[in-house]
């Protein structure tokens, strides 16, 4: 008998961009997958409701719907119903913005049931914004360790997968035979996205379990324009998962590259260097809010530098992100 798969798409306020989805995603292939592929849509606690949506949308007969609405409690929490609402082997985590690839489905479930049959091992494909990759990232630009499993070279026509420290949940999947009954993908008190991914992966690494990216298994990542504000925004909720994560689960930071990621950003723990000084006075004071207030007026446009001073700004927006957070997280 075939394995199953369906499919779990968290959404939050985004009816736009959940239309896009669902009508990429009734466009893929479905290969040797067994028919109907059950789609649950997870409401978290979007006001009004996208319930009228759906009802507004026919999935093709290859798919079937089910809506669920909960109370909103994170993508973390919201990804955790859909997956307890699947009775499938293979389950695959969908994010709202992304429109998948005709080809992606069937590369989802290859992996899980041709290509590495035989054992455990989560899986995703890359999502760039619709104008290519964004270059700048503070985050990921800390992350030296990936590298390629030199026992496991595949190829799907395309780029070889490879290993990973971290995942991505932009199109993961994964068996539910990894977990045990008791047990959920994600934590559903780290509600400030990226932090369950952190911890998700942390939990991988100590099972030894293999994250596999596969860069020929594309999405597309509806985001904002890479404005200058763009780029302080997201590394400042990046900081602020990261505080989550000290103060709710401590452990995670062992994750690399987080120790020399908050070790340069902490906004408590000076370190003598000039970078870190510079981003502390900006993070500390009222220059932050000028700095983001200047970044939206006078850099509206398209904005890919890696140039030192953007560094510094987007790397103060992280540390200050941080210091918000865990003034925010410290009666969790």
């Amino acid at each position: 008998m075939k394995e199953t798969f369906g499919i779990v798409i968290p959404t939050y306020g985004r009816p736009d961009n959940l239309k896009r989805t669902l009508q990429a995603l009734f466009q893929c292939e479905t290969g040797e997958i067994p028919l109907p592929i059950p789609v649950v849509i997870v409401d978290d606690g979007s006001t009004p409701p996208i319930e009228p949506l759906l009802k507004a949308v026919e999935p093709p007969p290859a798919f079937s719907l089910t809506y669920l609405y909960q109370s909103n409690a994170g993508p973390a929490a919201a990804r955790n119903a859909g997956y307890k609402a699947l009775d499938t082997d293979i389950v695959l985590f969908l994010d709202d913005d992304v429109s998948l690839a005709s080809d992606s489905l069937v590369k989802h479930y290859t992996f899980h049931t041709t290509l590495f049959k035989e054992r455990c091992a989560v899986y995703y494909g890359e999502s760039p914004p619709p104008d290519g990759p964004v270059v700048f990232h503070v985050s990921a630009s800390d992350n030296s360790s990936v590298k390629e499993n030199s026992d496991f070279h595949l190829s799907f026509q395309g780029p070889a997968i490879t290993l990973q420290e971290h995942i991505a949940s932009g199109h993961l999947s994964l068996r539910k035979s990894l977990f045990p009954a008791d047990e959920l993908p994600y934590a559903n008190n780290l509600k400030t996205p990226v932090a369950e991914e952190y911890e998700l992966a942390y939990r991988l690494h100590k099972r030894k379990v293999p994250i596999y990216k596969d860069s020929s298994n594309r999405g597309v990542h509806h985001i904002p324009p890479p404005t200058l504000g763009y780029f302080i925004h997201r590394e400042y909720r990046h900081g602020m998962a990261l505080a989550e994560i000290m103060r709710k689960a401590p452990e995670v930071l062992e994750l690399p590259p987080l120790p020399s990621l908050t070790r340069r950003h902490h906004p408590y723990r000076p370190i003598l260097e000039i970078a870190w000084i510079l981003k502390a006075i900006i993070a500390h004071t009222g220059l932050y809010k000028l700095v983001s207030w200047l970044s939206r007026r006078f850099f509206p446009h398209t904005f890919s530098s890696d140039s030192a001073w953007v560094r510094l700004l987007t790397g103060a927006a992280l540390m200050r992100g941080i210091k918000d957070g865990l003034i925010k997280f410290k009666s969790s």
